[in-house]
């Protein structure tokens, strides 16, 4: 009976799709970068490529001093083109659905969720609104989710509402990445869909429950 159960209990794992693992940060900062404000009121971002498939839950803002937001900042996720894929509000104060820990210890993310979306292997943009609070300028390194690659971290736009950040440094002639953060996302792995059974392998666990159930018939008779 152990090795009726075991050849069942695989059939039924290769019937079962794998569950995503728990949201991760897609982007976080590291080392020792410069804080800013600004008196012109813009949207900041950066772009980044996916290299395998993921799925975003939620968007969110950098929290310098972790004693939340001066104002309610937009945050939006974009195609390379410009095109709009998602967007949220992430409210004053610490009002956020989710407060994330950050590498940089002087610093949190404050995450609101999206209904869940899937990013296909491309170039995607994400920005955020400024308004007075601060945010991270020149940092040294960021730590990446492994679908994530090819970050472009200058990216932006002027203006007081959310909008497309389709600048960069080369625009304002700098040459050096001058990097802008900011928003990020957090992503979990697409689950992984199993390949379907052929009906010879399904018949054959079929028959094999079949056997079983009448070998335990007759044991119990």
């Amino acid at each position: 009976m152990r090795g009726f159960r075991g050849v069942v209990l695989a059939v039924a794992l290769l019937a079962t799709p794998l569950p995503a693992g728990a949201a991760t940060l897609g982007l976080d900062i590291s080392g020792a970068g410069l804080v800013f404000t600004n008196p012109i009121e813009f949207t900041i971002g950066w772009a980044f490529d996916v290299t395998t498939p993921v799925r975003v839950t939620a968007l969110g803002v950098w929290d310098e001093g972790l004693n939340g937001l001066n104002s309610a900042h937009g945050v939006g996720l974009w195609t390379g083109a410009g095109a709009l894929l998602a967007s949220t509000t992430v409210p004053a104060d610490l009002g956020a659905e989710l407060k994330v820990a950050s590498a940089v210890s002087q610093g949190q993310w404050l995450f609101e969720t999206i209904p869940t979306l899937t990013l296909d292997p491309g170039h995607y943009v994400m920005g955020a609104t400024t308004d007075a609070d601060e945010f991270r300028a020149f940092q040294p390194s960021v730590i990446l989710d492994p679908a994530l690659a090819n970050i472009d971290s200058g990216k932006f736009a002027v203006g007081a509402t959310l909008q497309f950040p389709n600048l960069d440094e080369a625009d304002l002639d700098i040459h050096d990445e001058f990097s802008l953060f900011g928003p990020s996302l957090l992503v979990e792995p697409v689950p992984v869909t199993p390949v379907p059974l052929p009906t010879s392998l399904s018949l054959l666990g079929l028959g094999l429950l079949g056997v079983g159930a009448h070998r335990a018939i007759r044991r119990r008779g």
